[in-house]
Formats: C-alpha cells, sequence, structure tokens
C-alpha cells in the first residue's frame, strides 16, 4: 500500500455517524428527529437531521460562523434552500423537509476531528433551540 494512504473503513464511519447520532438525540431528546434512522440501509457518513420548526437557512448560517460546512435540503440541489423530495417522499411533511440539515464527514476523518465537530455542532444546535 502506498505510504500516506489509508483504506477506508466503513465500519468506522458507522460507529462514528452511530454515536453521533446516539449523543443528538439524548442530548435534545424529541426536539430533533433522525430521518432514516431506522432504515436498513443509508449513507455510512451522512446524518440528515431534522429541526422541527427551526428553518435550515438560519442554521446554515450559525453552523457556518462556528466553522462548520452542512448541507441543507437534498444533495441534489445543494444550496438552493428547497425542501427535499426524497424526504418527503419517505412520508416527512415538506415543513419537516425545509428544516433539515445534512452533516457529512470524511470517511478518513481522525476521531479527534470527528469530536470536535460533533461537539461544535451540538453547542451551535444548543443555541439554536433555546
Amino acid at each position: 500500500m502506498e505510504e500516506g494512504f489509508q483504506r477506508f473503513d466503513p465500519g468506522t464511519s458507522l460507529l462514528a455517524r452511530a454515536e453521533f447520532e446516539r449523543t443528538l438525540l439524548a442530548r435534545f431528546g424529541g426536539k430533533v428527529l433522525v430521518a432514516g434512522i431506522e432504515a436498513p440501509s443509508r449513507a455510512c457518513n451522512t446524518v440528515a437531521l431534522i429541526v422541527p420548526g427551526l428553518k435550515a437557512q438560519k442554521a446554515f448560517i450559525a453552523f457556518d460562523m462556528a466553522g462548520i460546512d452542512i448541507g441543507v435540503g437534498s444533495a441534489c440541489s445543494s444550496g438552493l434552500f428547497q425542501p427535499s423530495k426524497v424526504l418527503m417522499g419517505m412520508g416527512h411533511t415538506e415543513e419537516h423537509a425545509r428544516c433539515m440539515l445534512r452533516l457529512s464527514f470524511g470517511p478518513l476523518s481522525p476521531r479527534e476531528e470527528l469530536i470536535s465537530a460533533q461537539t461544535k455542532c451540538l453547542d451551535v444546535l444548543a443555541r439554536l433551540l433555546a
């Protein structure tokens, strides 16, 4: 294997995503939903977070100011602030789809980086939900 090259391990991403989702749900309870959390198959490095009542544009700015890049709406129309047709196809309302934040992390992100990002995300969400 070439020096400096690391092999992608989806298991590591799955564990990091699960830990992040558990922490979000434990801290914010019914104030946040994780879209597709019960789905048998979904992207191992992406969290689709629904925060009812919180407009994605406001969250986008708050996360950006904290140094965290997030996506809103569908990945296919990122930056357009339109409700995700995929979420609505999954049975979510248009209102929920307008409140969806998409957080992704790299498959080779060091654990320390993931923990730092998680802490920042929790702080931003706490301010937004206060």
